[in-house]
């Protein structure tokens, strides 16, 4: 009953924007007026949240991917330096280890993830202060094996969100999958 309630809540009384959009805000914007704010924030969204198919089919169960991205930009504007996780599909159970773990940026990767490998995502980015800042990635495969210079090797190649650009907005100059940009693009006169 309880689990029905919270689908209930989220689906139809605004659980998502309540969490994932006006409760990240909310813990952003405290941080950022703490006399000692944090380092940093390590923010776990979802993949998907820019992909323009995506996000319209989410619009129909309760719009869960435009909040996260709504929390992901208060986040970004709140000063505090931060990271953004974006795993695929959770998965409870350990993986079989035949498809390696893969951290992408651009919002264009797709797969599943263990909750377990997402949290040692997120342990291993804390443990490098100086890399993955202003930074969001996408996390999706499997993590068993990997070592602490695999982890070194693969956050040290993630960039800040200012120089990312998902591929096909590298190849045409614009992201077709995010309705703001195609309407930019029109206006521009292509």
């Amino acid at each position: 009953p309880q689990n029905v309630l919270g689908a209930v809540d989220a689906l139809f009384l605004g659980g998502f924007e309540k969490v994932d959009n006006r409760g990240v805000a909310n813990v952003a914007a405290v941080a950022a007026g703490l006399e000692s704010p944090p380092s940093r924030i390590v923010l776990i969204s979802s993949l998907g949240v820019t992909r323009f198919p995506l996000v319209q089919i989410s619009a129909l169960a309760g719009d869960v991917l435009a909040q996260k991205r709504k929390g992901e930009e208060a986040l970004a504007a709140c000063g505090i330096p931060y990271t953004i996780v974006r795993p695929g599909g959770l998965l409870n159970a350990a993986r079989s280890g035949n498809d390696p773990l893969r951290l992408s940026q651009g919002d264009s990767d797709f797969g599943s993830v263990t909750r377990d490998d997402v949290a040692a995502a997120c342990v291993e980015v804390l443990k490098r202060p100086g890399e993955a800042v202003d930074s969001t990635f996408e996390i999706v495969g499997d993590a068993s094996g990997m070592s602490e210079a695999d982890w070194s090797m693969a956050i040290s190649k993630l960039k800040a969100d200012v120089n990312v650009k998902n591929p096909t907005e590298e190849l045409l100059g614009f992201n077709i999958f995010d309705p703001r940009s195609v309407i930019e693009r029109v206006l521009d006169g292509i």
